[in-house]
């Protein structure tokens, strides 16, 4: 139950990251090329919800 509990808040996280990655690279990436760091936070986001989604399967 925990780990289906930590699973789904880990995958939450993740889905926030892919679709405000732009707002999220605007605020905490605050450098020049803004498009390379939005695909590096959508990228981590992925990933992030891809591992939330396997502790949810467990």
């Amino acid at each position: 139950m925990w780990l289906k509990l930590i699973g789904s808040v880990i995958a939450l996280v993740g889905v926030s990251l892919v679709f405000d990655g732009r707002h999220v690279a605007k605020k905490y990436f605050n450098y020049g090329e803004e498009n390379i760091a939005t695909t590096g936070v959508k990228s981590l986001g992925f990933l992030v919800a891809i591992v939330g989604a396997i502790l949810m399967m467990l």
